[in-house]
């Protein structure tokens, strides 16, 4: 497999230059990806360098808009925390597989962390960082106040009998 560097150099996105600044500096980080050095000196869009990971693991990226797809239900086999400190969202689910979208899909850790929390093998889709983390925001509210109302609803439904109980006690 290319390493990502490579590749980003390969199709145009960065320069050779720019590459070899990232990676000295990457040298002198606490364990920084490439990828995000160079986005943050401004060599590369974060857009582009998702291209690249595609490029690389063969995953499909994702829009926005197929984010926003997501069944709250699919997506509560994952922990909202660790969504939320990982970047993944799960999206839909067969009997034996998990679609996520991840910013990083060299992240192996998460991914172990996902096939544990599962049960099922992983299939990588790659999303912005800033996408995924607005429909985590979105879907995780969506499923507390669904939450909330089935316990509204339950309290309700209690209230009633025990009033009906009382009513056919007297």
């Amino acid at each position: 497999m290319k390493r990502i560097g490579e590749i980003l150099v390969e199709n145009g996105f960065i320069s050779l230059d720019s590459l070899n600044e990232a990676i000295q500096e990457q040298k002198n980080s606490d364990g920084k990806k490439l990828g995000e050095i160079l986005i943050e000196n401004g060599h590369l869009s974060e857009e582009n360098l998702l291209k690249g990971y595609a490029i690389q693991t063969g995953a499909r990226p994702i829009t926005e808009n197929e984010l926003y797809q997501v069944s709250p239900e699919v997506a509560a086999l994952i922990p909202e925390e660790f969504c939320k400190e990982k970047t993944v969202l799960a999206l839909s689910k067969t009997d034996s597989t998990i679609s996520v979208a991840m910013h990083d899909p060299e992240d192996m850790p998460s991914i172990d962390g996902i096939k544990k929390l599962t049960n099922l093998d992983v299939d990588i889709l790659i999303g912005t960082k800033e996408s995924i983390n607005a429909v985590i925001e979105r879907v995780y509210d969506k499923i507390k106040k669904s939450g909330e109302v089935e316990t509204a609803i339950s309290s309700i439904d209690s209230d009633s009998k025990i009033q009906k109980t009382d009513a056919q006690e007297q």
